[in-house]
């Protein structure tokens, strides 16, 4: 197996930029012989750019900057990502796009489990990328890699594309942000000069749609999630703009984020009654806070992931209808309390359906969070007019979607992403 070689900073770059910028293409020279080539893979997400960046201002055209288009990339704002990537380096010489999509979709659709789904993705990745390295003679890659990455490998939680992964014929694999968390990576790249819609774009998963069309992936229900995606980013980016005059809000002292991540999910339309308990349990907690029982509580039959003293759980998600409007914070309180006390992955609460929601073939489920690390977070408190706009238009443009849902759990008991 090639050498690992993770960059640990002398200085945050919260504090010192310039330091840290500096250090970094120190370690990146001294790892990369003189002529040299180095892969630098870039999904579109910010990780990948800030480390392509990194690379291209140490060595130069030595650097072979590839984008995957693995069919799983987002339509944002009904523009495929990849358009919109490869217009994003133009300084880089060596930049190519690779259309993967059919292996992609060859040996991920179909999958079931979350884990071996990931798992199946992480392959062909590895797979485009040895062709794309073979072609180039490249003997070094460069990784996006940052510590939340490394952290939820190591624990089991869920596998990552990107860290401890053999290429073939590779000597070492550099990965010069692995000390930082996401916000340190933001910090970095806006001293590099990357444009605002780059650094303060959403966090984005290595797999892409595939751990958000969850369960069994089909065409038609991954076009579902690419539409029901880009809908809740682009109502996501009008509310901040109302709110707060910016589509993302970055706090440079902090560095919080906010919204940390916002995004849409799709699942089969496979809902049950309940356990009594579970649906006892989330009538005490209204009880308690003055409001009225539920309408409902289903549980969808198709497993989440979820994690517990940071180890992985793969359980059922409860979905609840209200016959109140809620306040935030009894919300969360169900959110934290109803999964882990009945063995599910989350609870999600009805924010919009047609009137029979059970001829639809698709469910649809909002994420919207806030965190500094994406170790913890917390539901985002967005407002119902705003949530109820997104849903409306889910329902009204797909034609597909039974109900839309809006995910109340923290992190933990539940990850940020659903697989």
């Amino acid at each position: 197996m090639a050498t690992i070689s993770r960059y640990n900073p002398i200085v945050s770059p919260m504090k010192d930029h310039n330091a840290f910028i500096e250090g970094v293409m120190e370690y990146i020279q001294n790892e990369v012989d003189a002529d040299t080539r180095v892969e630098s893979p870039i999904s579109g997400g910010v990780d990948s750019s800030v480390v392509t960046k990194l690379v291209h201002r140490a060595i130069g055209d030595l650097t072979y900057g590839t984008h995957i288009d693995t069919g799983f990339m987002r339509i944002m704002k009904r523009r495929e990502e990849s358009e919109i990537v490869s217009g994003c380096f133009p300084d880089i010489k060596n930049f190519g796009v690779v259309d993967a999509r059919d292996f992609f979709y060859k040996n991920v659709m179909g999958v079931q489990d979350a884990e071996d789904k990931r798992k199946a993705f992480i392959q062909c990745y590895i797979t485009t990328l040895n062709n794309e390295m073979k072609k180039h003679g490249c003997k070094i890659i460069s990784q996006g890699t940052i510590k939340p990455d490394i952290i939820e490998t190591d624990g089991h939680v869920k596998s990552q594309h990107n860290v401890n992964i053999n290429f073939e014929g590779i000597e070492k694999q550099i990965e010069p942000l692995a000390g930082l968390y996401k916000h340190e990576v933001r910090a970095v790249a806006k001293a590099l000069g990357l444009k605002e819609e780059a650094y303060l774009r959403q966090p984005f998963p290595g797999p892409g749609l595939s751990v958000r069309t969850v369960g069994v992936i089909t065409p038609e229900k991954l076009m579902v999630e690419k539409q029901v995606n880009d809908i809740v980013e682009q109502t996501l980016n009008k509310y901040m703009m109302k709110e707060y005059g910016v589509a993302m809000y970055f706090d440079p002292t902090t560095g919080e984020q906010i919204p940390f991540q916002g995004f849409a999910a799709t699942f089969d339309n496979r809902q049950k009654e309940a356990p009594d308990k579970a649906i006892d349990h989330v009538n005490r907690l209204l009880s308690d806070a003055g409001f009225a029982d539920a309408g409902s509580v289903l549980k969808l039959n198709i497993k989440a992931t979820g994690v517990t003293n940071g180890k992985r759980r793969y359980a059922p998600i409860l979905c609840i209808a209200l016959r109140d409007e809620v306040p935030y914070d009894v919300l969360v309180r169900i959110g934290k309390e109803v999964p882990l006390a009945n063995r599910c992955s989350r609870a999600l609460i009805q924010i919009e359906s047609v009137d029979n929601p059970f001829e639809k073939d698709y469910l649809v489920s909002i994420r919207i969070v806030r965190s500094t690390d994406a170790i913890t977070a917390v539901p985002m408190d967005v407002p119902l007019d705003a949530l109820n706009h997104a849903g409306e238009w889910i329902i009204g443009e797909t034609n597909k979607v039974g109900a839309v849902y809006y995910d109340i759990t923290p992190k933990p008991p539940a990850t940020i992403e659903y697989e």
